[in-house]
């Protein structure tokens, strides 16, 4: 089985992805966002220069995660290459792709995409947004930080219309009213909640 936990950044996808990995005995297909070119600060410094480079980078990595993740075994992806497409077209409407760029990328995740089953689940993880920056700020990461309000805002309602739109179907929903670090009763019920919502007949082992 393949299960995908995706989400915006600070959404809590990590969080879960272990969380549900340890319980249900998958193994985790971690989400890979920093390179030996460091292209994530190269692009918090200068997006118009490092976007395509940086996006062309994540859809291929994202790509060979995937095809890993479908020769066999239970995996669980930390964000995949299904929400790829996010981010492409929010940094076209930004101008930080041109549409020349933008029509290269989208030939290639669409030939991607048309090679690669489906994940048998995927879970969106949601959270207001006035508590994803205050997570993005309390961690610190600085590349994080430097991309500012304005872009994790635009990332976050391009996150609002991938979670309607018919692009893949999003098998279900995870609020931030659970308390997936501290309370033992939330874990148990995330976890049940997700067997639920992938059709998955797995107990949960007690903490």
């Amino acid at each position: 089985m393949l299960i995908v936990v995706d989400g915006m950044t600070a959404a809590g996808k990590t969080t879960i992805v272990e969380l549900l990995a340890g319980r249900l005995g998958f193994e985790v297909m971690q989400e890979e966002f920093r390179d030996k070119f460091d292209l994530l600060n190269r692009f918090s410094q200068d997006s118009g220069k490092w976007c395509f480079p940086m996006q062309l980078n994540f859809l291929i990595t994202r790509y060979a995660q995937f095809l890993v993740a479908t020769e066999g075994g239970d995996f669980i992806l930390d964000r995949s290459i299904y929400s790829d497409l996010i981010y492409g077209q929010l940094y076209r409407d930004m101008s930080l792709l041109s549409e020349k760029q933008f029509s290269a990328y989208k030939h290639m995740y669409t030939n991607m995409i048309e090679n690669l089953p489906e994940p048998d689940c995927i879970v969106l993880l949601q959270c207001p947004f006035d508590e994803i920056v205050r997570r993005i700020v309390a961690r610190g990461r600085s590349d994080e930080i430097a991309l500012g309000r304005d872009y994790w805002r635009g990332l976050y309602r391009a996150y609002e219309n991938f979670a309607v739109s018919k692009e893949m179907t999003v098998n279900g929903l995870l609020s931030e009213r659970y308390n997936f670090l501290d309370s033992e009763e939330d874990k148990d019920t995330v976890v049940r909640l997700v067997s639920d919502i992938c059709n998955m007949h797995y107990g949960v082992s007690e903490a």
